[in-house]
């Protein structure tokens, strides 16, 4: 019988979404400020310093956290303008609301090229899609199990506070 130890070296809290897991690299972390009169509320993200300057790009993975740090949802950044202060999104972010921009994952063209999941807590079920694409659902995981499977999506989680992407 032979044993197998992996050594993980990065680590990221991951939620549910129909997007790719980002790979674990930062590119910028802000606060949603008021919009430009000029730019109309809604699916646009401000921010107070250059974007394209920390590496931000088409298809960049953002999550979104109330003021009180609590996770609301992932978009992605579908255009950034050309003062690059700003950034269309797939979603709209409110004022005052923290935002993280991660970058994409290798599917998308950089970054994660797949990793394995772990839950934190007992009894948490999941939704996967898989390196190649494929679909699991109903998986079950308790405190510091790892999903032996590179994964590429987090479809659906019942505890979002409970999945670490590992790499």
């Amino acid at each position: 019988m032979s044993l197998s130890l992996t050594q993980f070296t990065r680590s990221l809290k991951v939620h549910a979404s129909a997007y790719d897991i980002p790979a674990p690299y930062i590119l910028q972390e802000g606060v949603q400020t008021d919009f430009p009169t000029s730019e109309v509320e809604g699916y646009f993200l401000f921010s107070t310093t250059p974007l394209k300057t920390n590496g931000v790009t088409v298809g960049d993975v953002i999550y979104v956290y109330n003021s009180s740090d609590v996770f609301q949802f992932v978009t992605t950044v579908q255009t950034i303008t050309n003062d690059d202060y700003a950034i269309y999104t797939t979603d709209a972010i409110d004022n005052g609301y923290k935002f993280t921009i991660y970058q994409q994952s290798a599917q998308s063209g950089l970054g994660n090229q797949g990793c394995f999941l772990m839950s934190v807590n007992d009894n948490v079920t999941i939704d996967v899609e898989t390196l190649t694409g494929n679909t699991i659902t109903g998986i079950i995981l308790n405190s510091n199990d790892v999903l032996p499977i590179q994964v590429r999506k987090l479809l659906t989680s019942t505890n979002d506070d409970a999945i670490y992407a590992l790499w």
